[in-house]
């Protein structure tokens, strides 16, 4: 009962420091709270690495071009670096076919039908198999690698190749 008997005596200093601690604490819990993004957090990404040598080496230059594109005489498609054991390289590249330029480019369509109509005629379309967007990969530093469609078993497996291999280094 001393505990009991200790607080009755100092009631005033005790109810001062128990108020205290729970303003304190409601402050720390804002603070903390407003300090964390409600979204997700979005990455202006305004440089891309390009490569015109199969990603032997490697430069930056503006993302917002689809590639390949043209740079001093050579074709440059995009190389996604990687740091692996500390090194950075490349590690596969991408390009887009002109259909897949020009569907990228293109302003968007209206739907012929509603989203509904779309998501019930998807879910029953067996086995999913993705519309080609276009888009390439390849490995990265190996001149004997086809291109291959990103939406293929090949691309994809060449994409979780990198997310295992390293973290993706930006510009």
């Amino acid at each position: 009962m001393a505990v009991r008997e200790t607080i009755q005596q100092f009631s005033g200093p005790s109810a001062v420091i128990a108020l205290a601690v729970i303003i304190g604490s409601v402050l720390w819990m804002t603070i903390r709270h407003q300090s964390q993004p409600d979204g997700p957090v979005v990455i202006s990404i305004t440089e891309s690495y390009f490569t015109v040598d199969d990603g032997e080496t490697y430069f930056a230059a503006a993302a917002n071009q689809i590639p390949p594109i043209m740079v001093e005489g050579e074709e440059a498609v995009v190389a996604y670096v990687f740091r692996i054991d500390g090194q950075e390289q490349a590690v596969y590249l991408e390009k887009f076919s002109e259909e897949g330029k020009a569907t990228l480019t293109a302003p968007p369509e209206e739907p012929a039908e509603s989203i509904e109509d779309q998501m019930e005629r998807d879910l029953m379309e067996t086995p999913y198999e993705p519309a080609p967007s276009g888009r390439f990969l390849k490995p990265a530093r190996d001149a004997t690698a086809q291109w291959v469609p990103a939406e293929s078993k090949e691309g994809i497996d060449i994409i979780r190749s990198a997310a295992e291999s390293g973290r993706r280094v930006l510009p």
